[in-house]
């Protein structure tokens, strides 16, 4: 247990991680409830992927320039000011659920707001991560952890939101979401740094992301990473989009097997973070983010395949497991071989890797399961990504050999 808790030895770290735990439980509340009232609203699979793809739509477009802003400013305070943001876009969801005035178009216009406030937040806090461990070499352990908050969340939050929506409504999801930002709001406030990683203003804004791109682009190993995430968010994870359907008309359930499913991804999730945080160093990390990106290819084809609660929860335990795993090895590879003068671009990029491909994929999965079906998309998306994860092993052992 010392060893897997080790990066909470620093105060600002276990400041951080205490306000992130309260918080990704209401973001994951809010989450099960906005998918939910989509699908509830339109019982339509291509406008449940329009609601998405909406969320995701500024981290594309933004992350490159958040991510060169975020190299110049200071992290704490952008970190405050997308609380403050998401605070307001959670109480407009109460005010208009709450007024009985709620539209698709209200969900897109606030999913929106959602994603520009993600495009500064996203790769504002795996840098500001940093900052607060003390010791360099708990690095690894520090992003295990983080995963393993936020996958507990995702454990407790959906499970919370789908029994809460059943007797409740949806409304008490987001206000739940709205009060749990304040924590995050009061750990930021009470973080004491030593000193702000800041960058110079003298270059352009454009110059510093062309800087970007070309560190990303000659540096082979960061590219073929970033490339493998883009991939998984482009044709893999989006399969969440399609969980409320799948719990609706392929298994006969409710929002409380919504909330359950997403649960038992949780707990795979978990187990993941668990096996991160014991590991004490980075040796063969990229051997192990293969490995889990497989795991989570052949995850997807076993629920394509699924029809029944019990084995859907198994199978979405190993999704959980193999997904945590590839995420949060990747991460760790990135932050351990990035310079800290280009972090904060990098990590735009690899925002723009994890969440602004999602809102291609999350369209083209809703599109696709209303022509073929939401069994055969899903089975298409592990396809896809075992295919490329094939390619990435190879390109590693190539870049391996040539080293």
């Amino acid at each position: 247990m010392p060893n897997m808790l080790r990066a909470l030895n620093s105060y600002n770290a276990r400041l951080y991680f205490s306000g992130q735990g309260i918080s990704v439980i209401g973001t994951w509340m809010q989450t099960i409830a906005v998918g939910w009232i989509t699908y509830r609203l339109t019982n339509s699979l291509f406008l449940l992927g329009v609601a998405s793809f909406a969320a995701q739509l500024p981290m594309f477009f933004l992350t490159p320039f958040t991510g060169a802003l975020i190299d110049r400013w200071d992290k704490q305070k952008i970190l405050i000011c997308t609380q403050i943001t998401f605070i307001i876009q959670a109480s407009l969801f109460v005010f208009f659920i709450t007024t009985n005035t709620l539209t698709i178009w209200h969900i897109v216009i606030l999913n929106i707001i959602l994603g520009i406030g993600n495009s500064f937040d996203m790769p504002a806090r795996q840098s500001f991560l940093i900052e607060t461990v003390e010791k360099r070499e708990d690095l690894g352990n520090a992003i295990a952890l983080n995963s393993a908050i936020a996958n507990s969340a995702r454990l407790i939050g959906p499970s919370i939101a789908g029994i809460i929506i059943a007797f409740a409504g949806e409304a008490p999801c987001f206000v739940v979401n709205g009060l749990s930002y304040f924590a995050m709001l009061f750990a930021l406030l009470s973080i004491k740094l030593q000193k702000s990683h800041t960058g110079s203003r003298e270059k352009s804004i454009i110059s510093e992301i062309k800087e970007g791109l070309y560190y990303i682009y000659k540096f082979r190993a960061l590219k073929f990473t970033l490339f493998l995430l883009a991939l998984a968010n482009l044709v893999a994870t989006p399969y969440a989009v399609l969980l409320p359907a799948f719990a609706k008309d392929i298994i006969g359930g409710n929002s409380g097997t919504l909330g359950f499913l997403v649960g038992a991804s949780g707990i795979g999730a978990i187990v993941g973070a668990v096996f991160l945080a014991n590991r004490r160093n980075h040796i063969n990390i990229e051997r192990i983010l293969s490995a889990a990106a497989f795991l989570f290819g052949i995850g997807l084809i076993l629920l394509s395949y699924t029809k029944s609660f019990l084995w859907a929860s198994i199978v979405m335990v190993l999704i959980g497991f193999g997904m945590m795993v590839h995420m949060a090895s990747s991460n760790t590879y990135i932050q351990s071989i990035v310079d800290d003068n280009k972090r904060g671009r990098v990590m735009g990029f690899y925002s723009l890797s994890f969440l602004g491909m999602s809102m291609f994929g999350n369209l083209i999965i809703g599109t696709l399961a209303q022509r073929v079906g939401i069994s055969h998309a899903v089975f298409i998306g592990g396809i896809c990504f075992i295919v490329g994860t094939s390619s990435f092993v190879l390109a590693i052992n190539l870049v391996s050999k040539n080293s």
